[in-house]
């Protein structure tokens, strides 16, 4: 007993002691889902906007893609 209190006593922080320090594995950005840039999820949505139609005020006919609503954020 006498000893746990010198030892408690030398450790003054919270997560000092190994059993108190989250594991290096459980850290927020250990591994990311997607490691792509900003530059290149945008380049990305510029390409997927040429394969999504757009529909006016006619529901048959398709009045082009997308693309034209972003502009051309592909180049910077």
């Amino acid at each position: 007993m006498v000893t746990q209190d010198i030892i408690q006593n030398l450790i003054f922080q919270p997560g000092q002691s190994q059993d108190k320090r989250m594991a290096e594995e459980l850290g927020i950005h250990f591994a990311n889902i997607d490691e792509r840039t900003d530059e290149e999820l945008l380049l990305l949505t510029r390409k997927f906007a040429e394969f999504v139609k757009f529909y006016s005020n006619d529901d048959v006919t398709s009045a082009g893609d997308w693309s034209r609503f972003l502009g051309d954020i592909g180049n910077f």
